[in-house]
């Protein structure tokens, strides 16, 4: 869901994590894995070809509104605040390190377990 330079690189950092990275290419391929399997927690750019992450975003809430997502980019888009207030996200800034991903998703788990 990432371009493939970063790709490699979360999926990587995620699989030192209990469980395991996957590394899908676009949000198309991102949708159809996302019916097939349960993930726990999505990493998402928002430049991607075709559907874009906000899209992506946008479709995985009508079928899991509460998943942790973590958007990853140099650009926020314009509409930051919506993305913000949708709950269990957050956005790391482009470049980022493995810190940068342990914070934010450690701050969606804060919105939950107070």
């Amino acid at each position: 869901m990432v371009r493939r330079r970063r790709a490699s690189f979360l999926a990587g950092a995620l699989r030192g994590k209990e469980g395991a990275g996957r590394s899908i290419g676009n949000a198309g391929a991102a949708m159809e894995r996302f019916l097939e399997e349960d993930f726990d927690l999505i990493v998402t750019d928002l430049d991607m070809p075709g559907t874009n992450g906000l899209e992506l975003i946008r479709w995985i809430r009508t079928r899991r509104p509460f998943l942790p997502v973590i958007i990853v980019s140099g650009n926020p888009p314009g509409d930051m605040e919506s993305v913000a207030a949708l709950p269990a996200t957050n956005f790391v800034r482009e470049p980022f390190g493995v810190k940068n991903l342990d914070a934010a998703l450690w701050a969606i788990l804060r919105q939950f377990c107070g």
